[in-house]
């Protein structure tokens, strides 16, 4: 198969620079100028995806090539294939393409990522929205950044339309090692669904559901970071589901051994809107159906109308630790919510609680448990913790999704915090109260916040300090990821492998490559100092603060400033200082 001509500048310049070699090809999808038989150029690009799918087109692909895909309907996506590397099928730049349904059957290496899928983009159909490794033997398939969902307004939906909804995303019975990563899932029956071994569910956003958020059913899966929250409809509506956050159970048994689970960092909230329809009370994280073998379940904030916040029954061997349980609703249900070993099969041993808060917490069915710093919840603890966790979200994954525009919390819209993007922050607008009904995909632009008055004389020391923290990040084996803009306005990700006064170091195609930082801008060098932030660390916060700042990205700098006092030592309160003064506000 010819391959296709390499149609930007950053491939060009990447060619020209470094390598005499066949380089990974980039192709092109746009449903309204291109069909399937053309090359898949800039110029003369392929068709929608569904009909290069169809095609075999993708099955011909080698690894490290790229799929981009302009704007509007790419139809119903199905596709397989075995790949020696990541093949990548993801929206250009600027570009929001819409699939009205996914599934990578089977195969290995595989990233879909910026895209929007959803039935309302097609003529509808019953089942799930996006499916990876369900038809034959899969690993390595990547789900990121997606924005799936059924349908945008769920305001006038009546309990049988809730009951009868698409479920948004299973990682399928015949996967191993499948990711779900970054995607805001919304207006689903079933959110997520984890059927295969060493699955993960990463800082996705789930939002609106009348089942369950997410379910865990194999061996060496992982639950982290994510946002699940807004539970519809009840067994009182008619709904058999008793939902849950995060359940657990045997994948198609029901009961059974489950081994080396790990649920970290999740936020679960009942509802966000008090004048929600269909009002639910939801369980948080519970695992009732074991034996559970060798779990971890910590630093999960939950906050719902039930008494299960966390508990595992039948557990051996596991750490609950570190974990907030809390109702708001007192008066609305006895419920509140504990942390709880309990037992169906009297088999409760050797697990180890501890630095947990809750309403209540009962250990009876583990005779040998190790508990210790266990407390009683207050409102203050739990929304100390709460505002913790979301801001380590946050600065792990940015505040806003980057399709959905959403907040992770409330249904605040704005741009998200990205380099992709290579331009300064956008300040946000509200939308609505949060709830089912949405208007519209995307927010109008904001007007961009006027940048602080700071001269390049008055960043050079800070630039001087920002080249010593990027040295001492690689000269301490890290290759930290940092985004920057080499060729045009796009941002591109790569890795940072050396640094000094003149220049920095770029990792691009497995090649090294200089690049002076007179022609990084100060977004570029906003995000070199994210790239080797330490939040433990008052002076890389302080650095990253005045280059946010220099970026016009001001509240994320006072975010950071502030973190830098909170953990500065006495001798680096004077540099953290200096950045207050470099923050002052324009006269």
């Amino acid at each position: 198969m010819l391959r296709a001509t390499r149609f930007t500048l950053y491939v060009l310049g990447i060619v020209a620079l470094f390598s005499t070699e066949a380089s990974a090809a980039v192709y092109v999808c746009d449903p309204a100028a291109g069909q399937a038989s053309n090359p898949g150029t800039a110029d003369a690009p392929w068709g929608a995806l569904s009909e290069v799918a169809a095609s075999g087109k993708l099955g011909k692909l080698q690894g490290g090539d790229t799929v981009l895909l302009r704007s509007g309907r790419h139809g119903s996506v199905s596709f397989g294939g075995e790949n020696a590397d990541f093949v990548t099928i993801a929206a250009a730049p600027g570009q929001r393409p819409e699939l009205a349904r996914l599934e990578i059957t089977q195969g290995r290496k595989w990233i879909v990522k910026g895209l929007a899928i959803s039935p309302s983009f097609g003529e509808g159909y019953k089942g799930t929205i996006a499916t990876l490794g369900e038809r034959g033997e899969s690993s390595d398939l990547i789900l990121e950044d997606c924005f799936i969902f059924s349908a945008l307004d769920s305001s006038d939906w009546d309990v049988e339309k809730w009951k009868g909804i698409n479920s948004g995303v299973n990682l399928g019975r015949h996967g191993k090692g499948l990711l779900a990563k970054n995607n805001y899932i919304f207006n689903t029956r079933f959110a997520l669904n984890l059927c295969g071994y060493d699955c993960a569910a990463e800082a996705n956003v789930i939002c609106n559901f009348s089942a369950d958020g997410i379910r865990m059913t194999r061996d060496g899966q992982r639950a982290e970071y994510n946002v699940i929250k807004n539970a519809f409809v009840s067994m009182g509506d008619g709904d058999a589901n008793h939902d849950d956050g995060i359940q657990c159970f045997l994948f198609n048994k029901g009961t059974g051994t489950l081994r080396k689970l790990t649920v970290r960092g999740n936020i679960v909230i009942n509802r966000e809107d008090e004048n929600q329809k269909y009002k639910n009370t939801m369980q948080a994280i519970g695992f009732f159906d074991g034996p559970l073998i060798d779990f971890l379940v910590e630093k999960n904030v939950v906050e719902v109308i039930h008494w299960h916040g966390v508990s595992l029954y039948d557990a051996q061997n596991c750490t609950i630790q570190d974990n907030a349980c809390f109702t708001k609703w007192p008066d609305e249900h006895k419920a509140r919510p504990w942390v709880m070993l309990g037992s169906k099969l009297g088999q409760s041993r050797g697990n180890t609680v501890k630095n947990n808060l809750a309403h209540t917490f009962n250990f009876k069915a583990d005779p040998e448990v190790k508990a210790e710093g266990n407390e009683k919840i207050t409102e203050e603890k739990f929304k100390a913790r709460l505002s913790e966790l979301e801001a380590e979200i946050n600065s792990k994954y940015g505040k806003y999704h980057p399709v959905a525009k959403y907040a992770r919390l409330g249904m605040e819209k704005g741009e998200a915090d990205a380099p992709a993007a290579g331009q300064a922050s956008k300040s946000t607008e509200k939308a609505p109260a949060a709830g089912p009904a949405v208007a519209a995909v995307a927010a109008a632009p904001a007007p961009v916040p006027e940048a602080l008055a700071l001269s390049d004389t008055q960043l050079a020391p800070w630039q001087a300090r920002l080249t010593a923290c990027a040295k001492e990040a690689v000269s301490a084996g890290q290759q930290p990821v940092v985004f920057v803009k080499l060729f045009g306005a796009q941002a591109e990700k790569l890795k940072l492998a050396g640094a000094d006064e003149r220049e920095i170091t770029l990792m691009v195609q497995g090649n090294r490559m200089p690049w002076a930082w007179t022609k990084l801008d100060r977004d570029d060098r906003y995000n070199v100092a994210r790239g080797v932030l330490d939040e433990a660390r008052a002076p890389t916060l302080a650095i990253a603060a005045v280059w946010a700042a220099a970026a016009t990205k001001r509240e994320q700098a006072e975010e950071w400033l502030a973190k830098a006092r909170q953990v500065a030592k006495s001798d680096e309160l004077a540099l953290v200082d200096e950045a207050q003064a470099m923050l002052a506000p324009p006269r």
